[in-house]
């Protein structure tokens, strides 16, 4: 997969502004990093990969929160499309009754789709516990669970989740996963803990 970096240009902030899901709003405030990944995208376009992970400086919740966005830039043109591939909170981690809960999202960058722009692709990870909801303590868990490869396609104006390509390898050229933002991910710190903790 060739990923390279590019410092980033002028981007609306309405297109950076994460996906707000069930209402929860961000916590932590949303900084996206000075330098984006960049992978050919077809038809002239480059796929650009902006990232934000922030963490609480304290508390006892140990909060941490990423967000993601994709764009298009249109290198003919010198400009960026206006169709933002936005998630909610693809990132994180906190405490919950003392139990460490995390969740990373995995993006793949697939072969080209009919329209030939290429596909972004998402496979979410959780470290998670059951708790009884009536006496708030653990019944089960520490769970690790992978989710199912799920890919968005480009329809010359938007981005739209396509069900019917689920669980596909990324297959093509410069296909595969992009590269981790962080050197340590929420589910490596959460599985960290628990492998050393008794039950």
């Amino acid at each position: 997969m060739a990923i390279r970096s590019a410092p980033v240009g002028a981007v609306a902030q309405s297109q950076l502004e994460p996906l707000v899901q069930d209402g929860l709003e961000p916590q932590l405030e949303v900084r996206y990093g000075p330098l984006v990944m960049a992978a050919p995208a077809g038809k002239g376009l480059l796929c650009l990969y902006l990232s934000s992970y922030e963490t609480a400086d304290g508390g006892s919740l140990a909060l941490a929160e990423g967000y993601d966005v994709f764009l298009l830039l249109d290198t003919l043109r010198g400009r960026v499309l206006p169709g933002t591939l936005r998630f909610g909170l693809t990132r994180g981690r906190h405490k919950s009754m003392g139990h460490f809960e995390a969740t990373y999202t995995h993006f793949y960058l697939g072969g080209f789709s009919d329209d030939g722009v290429c596909l972004i692709g998402t496979r979410k990870e959780e470290v998670h516990v059951d708790f009884d909801n009536e006496t708030l303590s653990p019944k089960g868990g520490p769970y690790h669970d992978i989710g199912p490869l799920q890919w968005y396609r480009f329809d010359g104006t938007a981005w739209a989740y396509d069900p019917n390509l689920d669980r596909l390898f990324p297959t093509g050229k410069n296909a595969g996963e992009w590269p981790p933002t962080t050197s340590m991910t929420s589910i490596d710190m959460a599985l960290s803990i628990y492998r050393g903790r008794r039950f």
